[in-house]
C-alpha cells in the first residue's frame, strides 16, 4: 500500500530524515521505532506532504504522492493522528469530527460512520456537544484518532498516541490500533512504547539518527535486547 524509497528531509542545513526505505503492505500494523530526534516523526510528515521531501520517493497504491499537497494527499485516504493531538479547543467536539469529514470523498456514509466512531470512543460520543478545550488528555486522544478516522481513510498515521497518557488509557489505544487493523485498516504508527507497540505490530522498523538501523517481526529484531542493540547504535540483523 504504501512504498518509501530513498527518502531525505532537511530543515535548513540540518538533514533529519536519510535515505530512509520503508513499505507497508495491506492490512498491516505496522510499528516505526526508535529514540527521540531519531527522524521519525518528520518520516511521517513527509508522507503527508507536510514538509517537503529534499529527495526521494513516496508512493501510495503505486501512485507517487511525494509531491502533493496534503488536502491531496487526505482525499486519496491517508489520514494522521499528529504528536500532541492537535484538536481544536474553541469547537465543540462534534465540530471537530464534522470537519475531518469535509476532505472525504464518499459523502453519504458520513453519519453511519461517526456512529461507528463514537460506537468505539464512548467518551466522545458522551462529550459530544463540549468545547474539545475541556477535555482530559486521554479524552482528546480518542478525539484525535476519532477525527483521523471521520476522513475514512486507507491508511492511518499515528504519531506517538500514547504519549503522556495513563496506564488504562494506554491499553485502551493498544487495543484500538489492534481492533483498526483487525477491522481492514493499516496503520502505521510512531511509538515510544517500543515493546507494546511491537505486540500489536505485524512488522517494525528503527530509526536513529535519521536512517533505519533495523527491521523485521520482533522475534526478528530480537526482543528487547535486540532493540537495545539497534536504539544505543549497534545495528540488529534484520
Amino acid at each position: 500500500m504504501l512504498e518509501v524509497g530513498g527518502l531525505e528531509v532537511r530543515y535548513g542545513g540540518i538533514t533529519a530524515v536519510r535515505e530512509v526505505s520503508l513499505q507497508v503492505e495491506e492490512g498491516e500494523v505496522v510499528a516505526l521505532l526508535g529514540p527521540n530526534g531519531a527522524g521519525k516523526s518528520s518520516t511521517l510528515g513527509a508522507i503527508m506532504g507536510l514538509v517537503r521531501p529534499t529527495c526521494g520517493q513516496i508512493r501510495f497504491r503505486g501512485a507517487d504522492i511525494s509531491r502533493l499537497h496534503t488536502e491531496q494527499i487526505v482525499r486519496m485516504g491517508i489520514a494522521l493522528t499528529p504528536e500532541g493531538r492537535r484538536i481544536l479547543t474553541q469547537l465543540t467536539v462534534r465540530e471537530n469530527l464534522t470537519l475531518a469529514a469535509a476532505g472525504r470523498r464518499r459523502r453519504g456514509d458520513v453519519q453511519a460512520d461517526l456512529e461507528t466512531i463514537l460506537d468505539r470512543f464512548p467518551i466522545v460520543r458522551e462529550r459530544l456537544d463540549s468545547p474539545a478545550g475541556t477535555l482530559s488528555g486521554g479524552q482528546a486522544q480518542q478525539l484525535a484518532i476519532a477525527r483521523s478516522l471521520m476522513s475514512a481513510p486507507q491508511l492511518l498515521l499515528l504519531d506517538e498516541p500514547t504519549l503522556g497518557l495513563a496506564p488504562l488509557i494506554v491499553d485502551l489505544i493498544f487495543d484500538t490500533i489492534a481492533e483498526l487493523r483487525n477491522n481492514g485498516l493499516t496503520v502505521l504508527v510512531v511509538e515510544q512504547n517500543a515493546m507494546r507497540a511491537l505486540e500489536i505490530a505485524d512488522r517494525a522498523y528503527v530509526m536513529r539518527t535519521g536512517s533505519i538501523v533495523a527491521a523485521g517481526t520482533s522475534d526478528e529484531l530480537g526482543g528487547g535486547a535486540g532493540l537495545a542493540s539497534a536504539y544505543l547504535g549497534k545495528s540488529a540483523s534484520a
